[in-house]
């Protein structure tokens, strides 16, 4: 990046130069300084088209998906070892002290660019996409919560079975009783996967309980898995490519 404006010029740069999306979100003032201009175009240059699209299309609330891994690119790109000593003044001079801040801010600048560039038809399209991906995550939060309200109150009965019939797999430490729930969607328990190991007698006592569960009903997808990510804690399977 051979831009290099001087410091004093920073403080001033705050015209807006990203359009706002159809549901007129705002973005903030520091979103839209035009001194980001050129990074953007560099990351929209950089950038492969079919993730370009995928970040176009995607709700304002999903970018932070992006921070782990498009955010780490742009991180090591422009503020670790090599760091853009402009942007990082700039960034520096506005009060935005943390990487982690200063890439998302450059992945929202880059959101409102894209979608600036848009035609009514494929803002159409995004905004009907995002309300597919929200009304997914409104249904699976509730089964997640669910789903670990009922493992707190069957957890009493879990262990008198594991009491009785043994553990539940090969790891002496593993207390979750099952690998993972099919859920159809009319909310009952559609199929149980069992860890290996476990005992047939214990899979029929864990089994007996496990049929008890009941979820709301939903019509996002035709089933939906849960797996236990620390008791009771539960995560849809499917949420872990909802975004991708």
């Amino acid at each position: 990046m051979n831009w290099r404006p001087a410091l004093a010029c920073l403080i001033l740069l705050m015209t807006p130069v990203f359009a706002q999306d159809d549901n007129s979100e705002q973005p903030s003032p520091l979103v839209t300084n035009a001194f980001l201009r050129p990074y953007i175009d560099v990351l929209e240059k950089e950038t492969p088209k079919d993730q370009l699209a995928r970040i176009g299309s995607m709700s304002r609330d999903d970018l932070i998906s992006l921070h782990q891994n498009y955010g780490m690119w742009i991180r090591n790109k422009w503020m670790h070892a090599n760091a853009d000593a402009p942007l990082m003044k700039f960034f520096y001079v506005n009060g935005v002290r943390h990487r982690d801040d200063a890439s998302m801010i450059l992945i929202e600048a880059l959101w409102f660019d894209l979608n600036a560039q848009m035609s009514a038809e494929d803002l159409k399209n995004a905004a009907a996409k995002r309300a597919t991906v929200k009304a997914k995550q409104v249904a699976y939060e509730r089964l997640e919560k669910e789903c670990a309200t009922q493992l707190a109150e069957a957890k009493h009965d879990f262990a008198q079975c594991y009491q009785i019939h043994g553990r539940p797999s090969k790891n002496p430490v593993n207390e979750n009783p099952f690998f993972q729930l099919t859920v159809d969607q009319t909310g009952k328990v559609e199929a149980i996967w069992f860890f290996e190991g476990a005992p047939d007698d214990l899979k029929l006592c864990l089994e007996k309980r496990l049929r008890r569960f009941r979820f709301s009903q939903f019509s996002t997808d035709p089933s939906l898995h849960v797996y236990i990510e620390e008791f009771p804690y539960c995560r849809v399977k499917e949420r872990d490519r909802l975004l991708k």
